[in-house]
C-alpha cells in the first residue's frame, strides 16, 4: 500500500520538477483550483483522467496512481476505468487487485460482477492479459462455487492455450478439467469443448480419447459447423489408425454427407487409406497418388506421409524417391500449428527410416534429428524416443559404436527443444 495520498504524490513530484501550480495548469490544462484541492486533500478522489494528465506531465508512474485508486475507490464506473487501465498497461498484478475490488464493491450480486469480468476478458486482445483475467475468474469462481463461470473460463483458457505449439500436450491435459464442469456449459459451448479436445487428442495420437470426446458431441449436435466436420474426420482417421476399418467406413460415410469440395477431396484421400489398410494396395496407392497430385499446399505433407507409409511397407524405392524429391513443395504449408508439427516430424521420421534402408547413415541420422526437433516442440516425447530408438537400432544392426559426435548431435537437439519450451 502506498504511504502517500494522491495529493501528496502530486505535490511531491511538482516540487521535484520545480513547477508552480500555475505552470502545471498551463502544461496540463487542469484548472488551478482542481490542482490545489487535490494537493491539499480537499479532493481525495479526483477523476482518473485528471490524474492521468498530471501524472503524465510530472512523471508519476501511472501504476502508482492506479494502485492508490484501487485502495480507496468504491464507484463502479471509476473501478471499470481502472480495469481498462490495468488491461492497457498489461499489468497482471494491478489487474488482480482491481478485479477483486470490482467484485467487492459491486452493488449487484457478485455473480453478475463476475459475468461482467468474463465479458471484459472476451474483448481483450492482449493474450497474456486475457489469460490472466480468465485465471482470476477461475480462481474466484472455484472458491465461491460459481460453477458456470468456472466452466466457461476454463474453456476459454483452453481454447487459447491449445494453439501454443510448445505446450500442446500440457494444454490438452489441463483442458481435460473442463469435463468436470461440462454440464454447466450451454450446448454450443459443450460441443466446442468436446470437439476441440477430441481433435487435439487426435493430433497427439490419443485415438481412443479422440473417439470418446468427439462422439460425445457429434451425434447430439445437428449443426453443420467447421468443428463438427473436423471432429467427424478425426474420428474416421482414429478408427482407421486403430485398425477398426468397419467403424472408419461408418464415419467416412457420415463425413461425405457434408457438402463441400474440401470434404470430398478429404473423403477420397480417406478411401485411399482404407483401401491400403484393408490390403487393397493397388487401388489404395492409385487413389492416394491421384490425391497427392491434386492436393493443396496445406494438405500435401499429410498425403505424402500416408504414401510414404505404404511405400516403406512394400519397399517401393523409386516411389519413395519421387516423394522425397518433392520435399520443397511438401514443407511449404504456411503457418505452423501442433498438427503441422506432428506431420513434419512424421515426414522426417519416415524419410530417415528410408535413408537408413538405403545405407545412407549420416543422411538418415540428420533426418531423424529433424524429426526429434519437430516432435519436441509440441512435447511429443514418445515420438522423440521412437526416433532415438530407430537410430540406436540402426547402429546395433550394423554393429557400429555410438560416437561422441552422435551424442553431441543429440545434445544439440535437446538444447533446441528446451530453448523452445522456455521461450
Amino acid at each position: 500500500m502506498n504511504t502517500l495520498t494522491l495529493g501528496e504524490l502530486v505535490h511531491l513530484y511538482r516540487k521535484q520538477a520545480g513547477l508552480t501550480i500555475q505552470q502545471l495548469v498551463e502544461r496540463t490544462g487542469v484548472s488551478k483550483s482542481v490542482i490545489s484541492k487535490i494537493e491539499n486533500g480537499s479532493t481525495r478522489r479526483p477523476e482518473l483522467k485528471t490524474m492521468k494528465s498530471l501524472a503524465s506531465e510530472l512523471g508519476i508512474p501511472l501504476e502508482r496512481v492506479v494502485e492508490e485508486y484501487i485502495e480507496t475507490e468504491h464507484r463502479m464506473d471509476a473501478l471499470r476505468q481502472l480495469l481498462a487501465e490495468a488491461v492497457r498497461l498489461s499489468n497482471v498484478s494491478m489487474l488482480s487487485k482491481v478485479t477483486l475490488r470490482l467484485i467487492q464493491a459491486s452493488q449487484e450480486d457478485s455473480y453478475t460482477a463476475v459475468g461482467h469480468l468474463y465479458d471484459v476478458a472476451g474483448s481483450i486482445l492482449d493474450i497474456p492479459v486475457k489469460l490472466s483475467l480468465y485465471e482470476l475468474i477461475i480462481q474466484y469462481a472455484r472458491n465461491h462455487g460459481m460453477q458456470r463461470y468456472l466452466a466457461k473460463a476454463i474453456l476459454q483458457k483452453y481454447l487459447i492455450n491449445r494453439y501454443d505449439i510448445n505446450k500442446a500436450e500440457a494444454a490438452y491435459r489441463e483442458g481435460l478439467q473442463i469435463l468436470d464442469y461440462i454440464d454447466y456449459l450451454d450446448s454450443h459451448e459443450r460441443h466446442r469443448a468436446y470437439y476441440y479436445l477430441g481433435i487435439q487428442a487426435f493430433s497427439l495420437k490419443m485415438y481412443e480419447q479422440c473417439i470418446k470426446l468427439c462422439r460425445a458431441a457429434i451425434h447430439e449436435d445437428t449443426t453443420i459447423s467447421v468443428p463438427r466436420i473436423a471432429a467427424v474426420l478425426a474420428v474416421t482417421n482414429s478408427y482407421s489408425l486403430m485398425g477398426n476399418y468397419e467403424m472408419a467406413e461408418v464415419y467416412l460415410e457420415m463425413y461425405t454427407k457434408f457438402d463441400s469440395e474440401q470434404v470430398q477431396e478429404n473423403a477420397q484421400f480417406l478411401r485411399g487409406i482404407l483401401y491400403a489398410k484393408k490390403g487393397e494396395y493397388a487401388q489404395g496407392i492409385e487413389t492416394l497418388q491421384a490425391c497427392f497430385e491434386e492436393s493443396s499446399p496445406h494438405a500435401r505433407i499429410h498425403i505424402a506421409n500416408k504414401l510414404l507409409e505404404v511405400y516403406l511397407q512394400f519397399d517401393m524405392v523409386e516411389a519413395m524417391q519421387e516423394i522425397l524429391a518433392a520435399e520443397e513443395t511438401l514443407l511449404d504449408f504456411g503457418p505452423t500449428n501442433p498438427y503441422k508439427q506432428m506431420e513434419l516430424g512424421t515426414y522426417y521420421q519416415q524419410k530417415g527410416t528410408f535413408l537408413f534402408s538405403q545405407g545412407l547413415e549420416q543422411e538418415g541420422i540428420n533426418s531423424l534429428l529433424k524429426a526429434m526437433e519437430a516432435f519436441g516442440t509440441i512435447q511429443s516425447y514418445r515420438e522423440v524416443n521412437t526416433c532415438i530408438q530407430l537410430i540406436l537400432n540402426f547402429f546395433r544392426k550394423n554393429q557400429k559404436n555410438i560416437t561422441l559426435e552422435l551424442l553431441e548431435m543429440f545434445e544439440a537437439v535437446y538444447n533446441i527443444i528446451n530453448k523452445t519450451q522456455e521461450g
